[in-house]
């Protein structure tokens, strides 16, 4: 059984007998040369990590042993601008996700360098975007808030204390960012 899905810029693929494999994110998509992949395991379970060309040419393969939980792993993505695929495998299930790595430094780099993501205890703040969308997920995908954004200084409230994925939509691009709101 197969179900698509399309969040943010990724779209993934649900494959395996069970696809226990819970709430794959990938940050930032499009990308320059590292990824942050974060993921659930519900049962105990060797994890790895394959990206390929979109040729098919295998970049990267990387395996974690024996875990439960939730993973954030870093991977670095050698070779040039272009689609990637990132299967991510489980003995629950397997997801692939498809990744877009650009090397210019254009108006992605400016969002990234201008734009400043805080939280605090129920309230992230926003600053540097004069225009654009923003979500806030949990980790496992459920959207938590949306807000639309229309000054320099956004200030979106939050019912939830823990990590959290903000993502910012602007014509330019999409800039995601994994956050901690803490109690203070």
């Amino acid at each position: 059984m197969k179900k698509l899905l399309l969040i943010s810029m990724c779209l993934l693929t649900y494959t395996g007998a069970n696809a226990q494999l819970d709430s794959v994110t990938v940050s930032p998509n499009p990308f320059k040369d590292t990824i942050t992949v974060s993921c659930y395991l519900s049962d105990s379970s060797n994890v790895s990590f394959t990206v390929y060309e979109i040729t098919g040419k295998l970049v990267l393969d990387t395996t974690i042993g024996k875990t439960i939980g939730e993973i954030e792993t870093v991977l670095v993505v050698n070779g040039s601008q272009g689609l990637y695929l990132l299967s991510v495998t489980s003995d629950e299930g397997n997801k692939r996700l498809k990744l877009v790595k650009y090397r210019w430094s254009g108006v992605l780099d400016l969002l990234e360098q201008h734009v400043v993501i805080k939280g605090r205890s129920n309230e992230i703040i926003i600053t540097g975007i004069e225009e654009g969308m923003v979500q806030v997920f949990s980790l496992n995908g459920n959207l938590i808030n949306q807000q639309q954004i229309s000054s320099n200084q956004t200030t979106i409230s939050v019912k939830v204390i823990g990590m959290v994925i903000v993502t910012i939509k602007t014509e330019g691009g999409n800039i995601s960012k994994k956050i901690n709101l803490s109690e203070f």
